[in-house]
């Protein structure tokens, strides 16, 4: 029956680690009991550690404590507390959940009534949706989602994001309970006074440093090691399925790494509609062939599936509200899936936090491209402190001119400077584009390296004005000419394994044999 009278909070809870039980079988501490078992203890001279493998919770919320119109509580043996909420429609359960410290991830355990599919749970914290996962165990099961959780009193609320009600069955999410997990909590111990400083030391701390394999950014160069590093590769956008809408396979994945120099970079399409187990597959081939990655999180354009906010479909671009705040749902639930497993994996080079945001769709004003480049460059650094950040900028014009454009590559936590280049087509077969020259301004003027995410040109076999042969040459004097002047690195637009159908005779894509791939192989930096 609806729970719909009761004023909801949380129980604040430390001591509890890995899953969703209480401490003690279904009898559960108080916040109050513990802070005062906590204070008993530091009066007599001692403190409190506790210690735990796994993560241990800073608070927890009871489904059935929860306001939820139209749902049911049951009696459940094996959920904590032995009751539980049961929804089956799209009306969500509410509640406030408090932490007693910061948190590290938020948790909801659930289980599921199939009914033609698995029901889907939707969790929102703070009016911020932080987890969207499929429900497929008929047992209780914990979802999880990394994301920093302040020390707070919480807005959270449940939902059932795909209800079905058919003449046989009835599709059903069923909750136990969702929790903030965290590190665990210790009563202060008795400080300890501060060592004597020498003058003119400093007793700042010793930043953590970038673990050895990972590309980083020193002024405007990448590094690597504690070596200049420069890139010179393609993108293969379509290696997780968009190209043919298949993703590579294994062979198809090694025969192209395999063919790039070493320590080669490749930008590909890591969005939220090709899933984890595919960009790990591609990580996984990255590695064995010693390959770095630049995976590009969303797509401007919105093409390949990434509809997110678009305007009218596919290749229509996004409309204003992604800009404002559309990005803090499904972009940023893809963020708090993705940057965590690979946060700690040298493999990946970079995240670009969108591709060619503003060419197609809306353009909005410079205080919203602020707010935007900030709060998803933002999101990615508090998962991941390793990892360059960047945006997979096109061209000054897509943010309202040059100004703008060097305003947002300034902002903290974009650590490089994207540019495309399709000069051939567009700036009248110019080898060096007036986008190199002005993100190569933006770079110098904000201390960051600056590179160029695309290049292209047209070409064909037959019956095109531009032959692979010359426009191998055509990218080989834009290469020397952009090392020349300090670029950290090129990606050409773009390598296939074979032709698809729908590709035209002249195209910008490179396929196994082009004579750019060898040039590219053995290509000497100037």
């Amino acid at each position: 029956m609806p729970n719909s009278k009761k004023t909801v909070r949380s129980k604040a809870t430390s001591g509890r680690t890995g899953g969703l039980l209480g401490v003690t079988g279904k009898k559960k501490i108080s916040r109050g009991q513990l802070l005062a078992v906590i204070a008993l203890v530091v009066a007599i001279g001692g403190y409190v550690v506790f210690k735990s493998l796994a993560a241990t919770s800073v608070g927890s919320l009871e489904a059935e404590a929860m306001i939820a119109s139209g749902a049911q509580i049951i009696d459940d043996s094996a959920a904590s507390g032995a009751k539980g909420l049961k929804l089956t429609t799209a009306a969500p359960a509410t509640g406030t959940l408090t932490t007693i410290a910061p948190g590290t991830s938020v948790a909801v355990r659930a289980k599921a009534v199939a009914c033609q599919g698995n029901p889907t749970v939707k969790v929102m914290l703070d009016g911020q949706q932080v987890l969207l996962a499929s429900v497929s165990s008929s047992s209780w099961t914990t979802l999880s989602v990394s994301l920093p959780v302040a020390q707070a009193e919480h807005a959270v609320s449940i939902a059932l994001s795909n209800p079905l009600e058919k003449r046989k069955c009835v599709r059903q999410l069923l909750l136990d309970e969702v929790q903030v997990l965290g590190s665990p909590v210790a009563a202060t111990p008795t400080p300890t006074p501060s060592p004597e400083v020498t003058p003119g030391t400093s007793t700042a701390p010793t930043p953590e440093p970038i673990p050895s394999g990972f590309i980083t950014t020193s002024g405007t160069n990448f590094i690597k090691d504690g070596q200049t590093f420069k890139f010179h590769g393609f993108n293969s956008y379509g290696m997780a399925g968009c190209y043919n809408g298949t993703p590579y396979t294994t062979t198809q994945l090694d025969a192209y790494f395999s063919s790039l120099p070493s320590n080669g970079v490749t930008r590909l399409w890591a969005f939220r509609t090709y899933g984890t187990d595919r960009i790990k597959t591609i990580v996984d081939a990255a590695a064995r062939h010693n390959q770095h990655l630049i995976l590009t999180l969303a797509d401007g354009i919105s093409s390949c599936g990434e509809l997110d906010y678009a305007v009218n479909g596919t290749h229509s671009g996004k409309t204003l509200a992604y800009y404002q705040s559309g990005w803090k749902n499904e972009w940023l639930t893809w963020v708090r899936t993705i940057v965590p497993i690979f946060k700690d994996n040298p493999t990946v080079m970079m995240w670009e936090t969108i591709n060619e945001p503003g060419q197609r769709g809306a353009i909005p004003d410079l205080a919203t491209w602020q707010a935007y480049f900030q709060g998803t460059s933002d999101a990615i650094r508090a998962l991941d402190p390793n990892h360059i950040i960047s945006v997979g900028a096109n061209a000054p014009g897509n943010f309202g001119g040059v100004s703008n454009y060097n305003t947002l590559m300034a902002t903290t936590n974009i650590n490089a400077v994207s540019f495309h280049d399709y000069a051939y087509q567009y700036e009248g077969g110019k080898v060096v584009s007036n986008n190199f020259n002005v993100a190569k301004a933006a770079g110098v003027a904000a201390n960051k390296p600056y590179y160029g995410g695309e290049a292209g040109q047209l070409a064909g076999a037959s019956g095109c004005a531009v032959t692979p042969a010359s426009r191998a040459a055509y990218m080989k004097a834009k290469a020397d000419a952009y090392f020349a002047g300090g670029i950290g690195g090129l990606n050409y637009w773009e390598y296939a394994p074979s032709r698809a159908s729908w590709v035209p005779a002249c195209a910008h894509e490179m396929y196994p044999g082009d004579p750019i791939i060898n040039q590219v192989k053995n290509y000497v930096t100037p």
